[in-house]
């Protein structure tokens, strides 16, 4: 397999479960520290879908492009063929 195929798939599958689950991340903040004593926070925050949408669509445009060595392109006016 092609790795533009790979990172491709890769960015469709992870797209899809951030549109679709949703997919959040942790961040540890600490608040006070005095002496040994030391108080932080957690929060999960959400992966924004906007984001989610963008790797599907990157995506699928890494799979559907032609690769390079292909002799015959489909262009605006037609196929052309080798020259």
């Amino acid at each position: 397999m092609k790795p533009q195929l790979i990172v491709g798939i890769l960015l469709v599958v992870l797209g899809a479960f951030i549109v679709f689950r949703g997919l959040s991340y942790g961040s540890q903040h600490s608040v006070i520290q005095v002496g040994d004593l030391k108080a932080s926070i957690d929060a999960q925050r959400p992966v924004p879908t906007w984001i989610g949408g963008v790797a599907l669509v990157g995506g699928a445009l890494l799979i559907r492009q032609p690769p390079e060595d292909t002799p015959w392109r489909v262009t605006e006016t037609g196929c052309s063929g080798p020259s």
